[in-house]
């Protein structure tokens, strides 16, 4: 793009396209907005000069500062009148904005009509006209309101942002991907011994103890929505043990959603993480198809090799066609190009397909053989507790 007089130009990454991959943050934390927002474009000024950083993208409004007039309370000559910075305030917002009065009620339209009283435009449409305001002191007298302030131009501020009651300002930059995990480590070591000015302090962790965090929520999803299918297999065979045979249909699953992931080049984001809470009940369908075939087959008489043979001849095809159809349908959410606009919902779709196609081919063979050795195991059990019985 061309350079022109008075622009910035500026490259900022699509939430859910990768930005959140490749970002480093670091949040800033004080008591006072001005001393904060101060060392933060010190702090963003040395981290922008490091090798492997391409820029600063806002996130929030706390990153985006323009120029206002203020006027700046004369606190000698308020004194003195005795008009304190809150009356200046709000006649200077009186005459801007006005007052809202009560709702009129029009008897004719049977209507209650807002009324706001304010001065003409005219009359508030300049500066001079408004420090000409007059503010009511202590003993009764009025004063201007250029008595009281001084005009000044400086940065101000779209919103204030409080994290744990203190002031806090975020720094997001973004990194080259191809060296991102060197950049991020030489920044860290950067920002551990950068010395910031006295009551500030910053935070350069708020990204891994993200993903932590979303990994601790996720193994304890998992492990929930593990317990839970269990029990409900449990109560469909009437059997707590070969349900067993079942779950290892789960990880199988997680091999595919790996090298699928890794091959499309797709981050493992929140997205991702639903994806993988969705193919826990997802993935078991296929065994406790083939687990339900083999214990009806064995209820007409069949060996127990022979109904797992007969499972897998005449389940093969419905189970192929059950996961030919998600996968179908999650190719085109799972290969489109995301837009910038909304959530990128690519993740999530590579997820199911990589997860069900793994799941799909692997469960053909390792569900009939664990059910062959949590049967053995039930039978072992039954023997043991007739013996235990018997004796007693």
């Amino acid at each position: 793009m061309p350079s022109r007089p008075g622009w910035q130009k500026e490259a900022r990454f699509a939430e859910g396209d990768g930005a959140k991959d490749s970002a480093f943050m670091v949040t800033l934390y004080g008591d006072d907005h001005a001393s904060v927002q101060a060392a933060k474009e010190d702090l963003e000024r040395a981290l922008l000069a490091q090798e492997g950083v391409i820029g600063a993208s806002g996130r929030g409004a706390d990153t985006m500062r323009r120029d206002e007039l203020a006027l700046a309370i004369d606190r000698t000559m308020s004194e003195r009148f005795g008009i304190s910075a809150g009356l200046v305030a709000n006649t200077i917002s009186y005459a801007i904005r006005g007052q809202l009065l009560p709702r009129y009620r029009s008897d004719e339209e049977d209507r209650e009509i807002n009324v706001r009283i304010r001065y003409r435009k005219e009359d508030r449409d300049q500066l001079s006209q408004l420090r000409e305001f007059k503010v009511p002191s202590q003993a009764g007298a009025a004063v201007p309101v250029r008595v009281l302030t001084e005009a000044v131009i400086q940065k101000g501020e779209t919103a204030l942002v409080r994290n744990n009651k203190r002031v806090a300002a975020l720094i997001r930059l973004e990194l080259d991907q191809e060296t991102r995990e060197e950049t991020m480590t030489r920044l860290r070591r950067f920002v551990d011994g950068y010395h910031l000015p006295s009551g500030i302090s910053f935070d350069a962790d708020h990204d891994a103890r993200e993903v932590e965090s979303m990994q601790r929520d996720l193994i304890g999803a998992a492990g929930l929505s593990t317990i839970f299918i269990f029990l409900l297999m449990g109560f469909l065979f009437e059997s707590f043990v070969l349900p067993l045979s079942v779950l290892p249909s789960i990880p199988l699953s997680f091999i595919g959603v790996w090298w699928f992931l890794m091959f499309a080049g797709s981050p493992v984001d929140s997205l991702a993480v639903i994806g993988i809470l969705l193919l826990l009940g997802v993935v078991v369908n296929n065994g406790i198809v083939l687990v339900d075939f083999i214990n009806g087959a064995r209820n007409y008489g069949l060996s127990r090799e022979e109904a797992i043979v007969q499972a897998g001849t005449q389940r093969f095809r419905p189970i192929l066609m059950t996961a030919l159809t998600t996968v179908g349908g999650m190719l085109p959410l799972a290969f489109t190009e995301p837009t910038g606009e909304g959530l990128n919902y690519g993740p999530f779709g590579k997820t199911l397909v990589g997860g069900m196609v793994a799941a799909t081919v692997l469960t053909l063979v390792v569900v009939p053989v664990s059910y062959t050795y949590f049967d053995d195991f039930r039978e072992m059990a039954r023997r043991w507790a007739g013996r235990f019985v018997r004796r007693s």
